[in-house]
């Protein structure tokens, strides 16, 4: 049996129906305005588990949070661990990002089932819990959040505003996706491949994407760090799949192009397990062969099989 791991569940409308009803603001309710931003300066400081080492996925999510926080708005937020010694922050102003040692994130890690996650603010404002139960479902968390409230997708692809505002009585408990197949893979359209999505590209329809001329998707896919895995495309066309595990610097996974006659459609497979030896994600970038000619990439499905 394979494992196929999804570590977002989708895009906010299409999580909203399965938001907590507790506390939750509903389609035409009035709420109360929560400024965590405002003119490129903050109150808040992010805070993370002092007991994780810096590659944890968790800790690397509080990280991901302040990088898109500063490039949407310029802000210059703190990220520090929750070991304060002494030091009374209860009235310090914290997001809290994963298994804190903050009342607040025990409170919301028991208002959850081990494959969802939790955005909640308490009290007045002061903490703002990001969370799921392990270091997937926080890093789901902190995606929703950076796209739904902070307005960024990407390094190239962000919102520049001048605050970033939310409910004060939100909360959002939605669940990610672990799906176990055996064969198979995500379908174009789908929820399950919204929640890949790292750039958006093409079109999509009839459960196929079509890429043109100049555009680049990007995938990102969670995996287990130090686990096998093996990428699978349903594709054709003439593409270019480059894979990278920081999003950075890609390396050329595999590609078709014969003079200008794309291939036929066919599930292409590569092992991908070196790219997953020091990190939790692998970016998969696809894109045309050769733009001038018209024979662009058509995707069907994308899956990450782990290796038994």
């Amino acid at each position: 049996m394979s494992r196929r791991i999804i570590a977002f569940a989708a895009l906010f409308a299409i999580i909203l129906p399965v938001v907590s009803a507790c506390g939750s603001i509903g389609a035409g309710e009035e709420s109360t305005p929560l400024t965590i931003v405002s003119g490129g300066s903050t109150e808040y400081v992010i805070v993370r588990n002092d007991l994780y080492s810096p590659d944890n996925l968790s800790v690397r999510s509080a990280v991901d949070l302040r990088r898109a926080i500063l490039a949407a708005t310029g802000a210059e937020i703190s990220l520090k661990t929750d070991w304060d010694g002494q030091e009374d922050n209860t009235a310090r102003k914290e997001i809290l990002v994963g298994d804190t040692n903050r009342q607040e994130s025990k409170d919301a890690l028991e208002k959850i089932t081990g494959d969802q996650f939790i955005i909640k603010v308490y009290g007045d404002g002061t903490k703002i819990v990001i969370t799921g139960k392990d270091e997937f479902g926080t890093a789901a968390a902190v995606r929703y959040f950076c796209e739904n409230f902070v307005g960024y997708r990407s390094e190239t692809e962000y919102e520049q505003k001048d605050e970033v505002v939310i409910p004060l009585e939100l909360e959002v408990i939605s669940t990610y996706i672990e799906i176990a197949s055996s064969d198979g893979g995500i379908i174009p359209g789908s929820s399950e491949e919204a929640s890949l999505i790292w750039q958006e590209a093409g079109t999509v329809e009839a459960g196929r994407r079509m890429l043109s001329r100049t555009d680049v998707l990007i995938y990102k896919l969670n995996g287990k760090r130090g686990k096998g895995y093996t990428l699978e495309l349903d594709i054709e066309g003439e593409y270019y799949v480059t894979v990278s595990p920081d999003g950075k610097t890609y390396s050329r996974l595999f590609s078709h192009s014969d003079n200008g006659y794309a291939t036929a459609r066919g599930k292409y497979s590569a092992d991908v397990t070196q790219y997953f030896a020091d990190s939790d994600t692998l970016n998969v970038r696809i894109s045309d062969y050769n733009p001038t000619d018209g024979m662009s990439p058509i995707i069907y499905s994308v899956n990450l099989i782990e290796k038994n």
